[in-house]
């Protein structure tokens, strides 16, 4: 179809939408050879009439030049009005000025591009390397990140093809803002530049699909990069500077006009490397400018942050997948003719000591590059590789300039090292007069092909930049500025880095540095990452922990100087997550090594829903005394027998005798016919949210094989009767020491065993529906005085049950631990008269989470607080302080039916274990229960903030607490004069969880304020889930707390599905072994 004929039903696809049954024109649209039985199908397979007109529209623009008038005469008979609204101004198209200029601007745009972005160079030092874009292009895999992220929206997470950005789905109907994340040299450039290419030529279906819409459904595209934007005060001057030709002709004013009639679409590269101030660009991303315009915008991560709200998309580059590597070095290997031992050679390597750096396809194009150039032994690490790189430049520069590597280091590279360090540091570009400064000509400098001048697309520049062929080039030179500086001038830019987003540098640094400047680095970085096990820092990374795996990857050997650091600031947990590299298995071998040999516990959590090859770190753990494994979501008994041979789990020659095994995914005639293989010597075997009950029933039968089992747990699994016998058998193990038995069965009939248990000191239990037998066994249970845990969880609090505990808690000077989960209070005043009991205990920790507290009660609470004399660790969570106020809630069981739940798959009896943070409240304040009129909610909103500030007040008094969880309980910036009052009397806080409130930006300024009145700083604070954060706020609170975390990726996206962030709200989240 014609451009002006496709602009034709653009302009008139409201009309369109509204008015046209696409069905009832099929007849002479087939007949015209214009569609076919196939399209009709897959009109018909839009939900609503508009949706199908809509699509009719986007498959006649592809069809050919005969298209339009066949369309048109099709609307003769039913459709007269739009037949001649579509007529006439057809015929009067071509007088429209803005449109004729619009047609003018995407004829030149489309010649630019071709002309401009049709050739790469992929090695710039190497100029004799110079292909065809399209000939060595392979499409990347876009995985939506909140599918990497969490595995509460996963089902909404699905891996998209190029030309599918653009389409709608479960969070937008229609995106406007689209983010691209990627690490360095993971092809966002290549992308960005491949979809101006695409635009530029015809739509085809082998590019274009059927996706809807696709690229050619944009009128223009313009090609920019970040930097573009700043200093330039509108959106027209930016497009007149960089894309057009000075004798272009368009106007700013027509500019504007055309931006204002069509269609169009900004593709902007390297935000990264934006440049000082860029306002503009903010606007453009936040929608205060070119509102309808579609704006895809390319980054590194993290970069973005503060801004993921705005966009309706976010997608993350994925790496190369074994084929698609095979296939890009195919490519590559004919353009730059390498021998065929030279391409058998980098095969080999790729797959085995490359493996993990080759899903990045610049570090490919430069083993290629070394394949070709250098005979010498290839490195194995990324930092090798650029070492290998720069000798190789240092290499041709020397016989270019004549100039032996003494003169070359002293007159080009250091200079130039520190000249990168300091506008890598101050964000800005290198200039002309900052090359003039160093002492070597400009010539000299680009003899290097380190820099070259800028070649952007803009005409109209007249200011001469430079630019590094790639950013890590520009890293890889600042580290080695920082690898030349004293101890202390390194350490002093290290105490204020950013190790997230400056971790390129960092990890160079480790492969740079040896001896005591590695370990004073190392230390310092990894004191810092300790605090950051838990946290990930966006939406696709590994655990921050696994930065610290990355680092030591680029050791090539472990110096006996580091083990010292390494186990002082060891993690205590390391998680495999599907989206693991090889180098985290690798620095992951490096710390099981080093806690083996310094006997330190570690646990490892295993995502069996990965792809990546555990079998090699499984086998390591074996040799690790008090390894703990875990192992998340096994899909098959094959794969769960495979991880337990690895590590001989529970045989004499191994040490791994305590799995966890999580959220198994297994077919229940897979259980059937296999038997799992743990040995006999298991220590603690605990399952946890199994929904199988064969699979319940296998896992008891393989724990019966160990008589010497301490822990057994299981913990929100099906079981049948088969499985409550057999538990009844295994808890007469006399060598039992800790059980956790929370279901929906009947688990107080198991009370008379466990009771007759001396060792045990640990017990997690339902309990619900007593009979007084049962009632009686456990207050016996209580008085025999071993438990120093007692966990409540999901249980139903009757008058004979608190009484109960009220008789036995004075008489229980061991309990240590005690957790009130989940649970329905049934008589407030016999409750009442338990906690008042509790002050007899000698409580180090106390937990109350999801449950009810009328007046009396809080006041009871508040009252034993001071009381608990050793009290360390307090949490209150998503506590109704209300209770006497409201109607009566739902029970446990009625709750779990909200249908706010349903609506995203949570269920307080199926918790995404694969994060544990996140803990869904079972009964949501404000969707459950009739509604509450304007007086009542102004009056209940008064007495929470005077009950909050009562909590306060007692907590205050609780002097040798070291960690509070406050999370959800609705605090409001006109409590943060009470909280900062509770945090100043707190001495020996060290974490803070304030996650799932209602605090503003204000009141954390408020907040920070007062911090840094402490004598000591707060080691950990979590403001995750509270309203509106800034970054300046946050380096305030830094300031004073080591470590501040605020994971807001995942609440964005809950946020989008209509779940408030105070539903969703985290429990054990500050790191402890509860």
């Amino acid at each position: 179809m014609e451009e002006k004929h496709k602009k034709c039903l653009e302009r008139n696809l409201y009309d369109i939408c509204q008015d046209l049954d696409p069905s009832a024109i099929y007849a002479s649209l087939i007949q015209g050879n214009v569609l076919t039985f196939c399209d009709t199908q897959v009109i018909d397979a839009e939900v609503t009439r508009s949706g199908r007109a809509l699509k009719l529209v986007e498959i006649l623009q592809r069809k050919g030049r005969h298209a339009f008038d066949v369309f048109i005469n099709a609307l003769k008979s039913n459709h007269r009005h739009l037949h001649d609204l579509l007529q006439d101004q057809d015929q009067s198209f071509e007088f429209d000025p803005p449109f004729l200029e619009a047609e003018k601007l995407e004829r030149e745009l489309k010649q630019f591009y071709l002309g401009r972005l049709g050739r790469i160079n992929p090695v710039p030092w190497l100029h004799q390397y110079r292909f065809s874009a399209e000939g060595v292009y392979i499409e990347h895999t876009l995985v939506r990140s909140e599918a990497l992220y969490s595995t509460q929206l996963a089902r909404f997470g699905q891996e998209v093809r190029t030309n599918q950005l653009f389409t709608r789905h479960e969070l937008s109907d229609d995106p406007k803002r689209i983010l691209i994340e990627a690490d360095p040299g993971m092809g966002k450039s290549m992308l960005c530049q491949m979809l101006a290419l695409t635009w530029s030529r015809e739509c085809s279906e082998d590019k274009c699909g059927s996706s809807s819409p696709c690229i050619h459904s944009f009128n223009l595209l313009f090609n920019l990069r970040a930097k573009n934007f700043s200093g330039c005060t509108s959106i027209e001057g930016v497009i007149s500077e960089c894309l057009l030709a000075r004798d272009s002709g368009i106007s700013q004013r027509t500019m504007n006009n055309i931006l204002k009639r069509t269609n169009v679409l900004f593709v902007i590269d390297a935000y990264d490397e934006k440049c000082g101030e860029n306002q503009l660009l903010m606007d453009l991303i936040e929608g205060l400018v070119q509102r309808n315009a579609t704006v895809l915008i390319a980054s590194r991560p993290a970069h973005l942050i503060q801004k993921l709200s705005f966009f309706d998309s976010i997608f993350v580059v994925c790496g190369f997948s074994k084929n698609n590597q095979m296939e890009y070095v195919e490519k590559l290997a004919k353009q730059m003719k390498m021998s065929d031992e030279q391409l058998s050679e980098l095969r080999h390597k790729m797959k085995s000591e490359w493996r993990d750096l080759c899903e990045n396809p610049l570090i490919i194009t430069i083993l290629c590059l070394l394949c070709t150039e250098v005979n010498t032994k290839l490195p194995r690490t990324r930092t090798g590789i650029y070492s290998a790189i720069h000798e190789l430049i240092t290499d041709k520069a020397s016989q270019i300039l004549q100039w032996n590597k003494e003169e070359l280091q002293d007159l080009i590279f250091s200079p130039l090292s520190k000249l990168s360090f300091d506008t890598y540091n101050s964000k800005r570009v290198i200039s002309k007069g900052d090359l003039e400064s160093l002492p070597c000509s400009i010539n000299d400098v680009l003899q290097t092909d380190y820099l070259s001048k800028e070649s952007d697309l803009g005409l109209l520049n007249t200011e001469q930049n430079y630019s590094f062929s790639h950013r890590t080039f520009h890293e890889f030179l600042a580290a080695m500025h920082l690898q030349m500086m004293t101890n202390t001038e390194r350490q002093e830019w290290l105490q204020d880095v950013n190790v997230a987003r400056d971790e390129t540098i960092i990890t160079f640094l480790f492969g740079l540095l040896t001896g005591e400047n590695l370990t004073s680095m190392a230390s310092l970085v990894m004191g810092r990452l300790h605090y950051n096990s838990l946290q990930s820092f966006y939406a696709h990374s590994c655990k921050e922990s696994h930065l610290q795996l990355k680092l030591l990857s680029e050791l090539n050997d472990m110096p006996l100087e580091l083990n010292d650091v390494i186990s002082e600031h060891c993690p205590v947990c390391i998680h495999i997550t599907r989206d693991c590299s090889p180098s985290c298995l690798k620095g992951a071998l490096h710390i099981l090594n080093i806690c083996r040999m310094k006997s330190c516990c570690i646990e490892l959590i295993f995502d069996l829903g990965a792809t990546t090859d555990f079998i090699a770190i499984m086998k390591k753990s074996a040799e690790c005394e008090g390894v703990k494994v875990q192992l998340l979501g096994c899909t098959s008994m094959k794969q769960l027998d495979e991880c337990l041979a690895a590590m001989n789990t529970g045989q004499k020659a191994s040490c791994v005798r305590n799995v966890w095994v999580i959220s198994p995914q297994v077919d229940e005639q897979d259980v059937r016919q296999n038997v799992m293989s743990f040995g006999d010597r298991m220590h603690a075997m605990r399952l946890y949210g199994c929904h199988n009950v064969q699979f319940s029933l296998q896992f008891l039968k393989a724990a019966q094989k160990s008589l010497g089992l301490k822990v057994l747990s299981m913990d929100r699994c099906e079981m049948d009767d088969f499985c409550m016998k057999l538990m009844q058998q295994l808890l007469k193990n006399p060598f039992l020491e800790d059980i956790n038995c929370v279901s929906t069965n009947n688990m107080a009939q198991l009370l008379p065993i466990i009771a007759d248990l001396n060792r045990l000191h640990k017990l997690s239990i339902s309990l619900d529906d007593m009979d007084e037998k049962e009632i009686r066994t456990f207050g016996n249970l209580l008085k025999k005085n071993t438990l120093q845990w007692l966990s409540l969880d999901r249980c139903s609090f009757s008058a004979e049950l608190c009484n109960t505990l009220s008789q036995c808690f004075p008489e229980m000077p061991f309990l240590r631990s005690l957790l009130i989960l989940n649970s329905y209070v049934g008589d407030q005043a016999e409750f009442g008269r338990s906690l008042s009991a509790a002050r007899h205990l000698n409580l180090e920790r106390l937990c109350l989470y999801n449950i009810e507290l009328n007046q009396n009660n809080l006041e009871i609470i508040c009252g034993v607080l001071p009381e608990l004399t050793d009290i360390k660790l307090l949490f209150v969570n998503a506590v109704d302080l209300n209770h006497d106020q409201l109607p009566q809630t739902p029970t446990l069981a009625e709750s779990s039916e909200s249908p706010l739940l349903s609506t995203v798959g949570l269920n307080h009896t199926k918790v995404p274990w694969t994060n544990r943070r996140l803990l869904p409240m079972c009964v949501l304040l404000g969707h459950i229960g009739p509604p509450l009129n304007c007086n009542h909610l102004a009056a209940q909103l008064s007495s929470h903030a005077t009950r909050l500030q009562e909590l306060f007040g007692a907590i205050a008094r609780c002097q040798k607490l070291e960690e509070l969880s406050l999370a959800g309980m609705q605090i409001g910036d006109n409590l943060i004069d009470d909280v900062s009052k509770m945090l100043m009397s707190l001495k020996k806080l060290k974490c803070l969880d304030l996650r799932g409130n209602k605090l503003t930006n204000n009141a954390l300024k408020q907040l920070s304020q007062r911090l840094h009145e402490r004598p000591k700083m707060i080691q950990k604070l979590d403001i995750t889930g509270n309203q509106g954060i800034n970054e300046d706020t946050v380096s305030e609170l830094q300031k004073c707390v080591t470590y501040v975390m605020r994971d807001e990726v995942e609440f964005a996206f809950l946020a989008k599905i209509g779940i408030r962030k105070s539903d969703v709200v985290p429990c054990f989240g500050l790191g402890c072994s509860m």
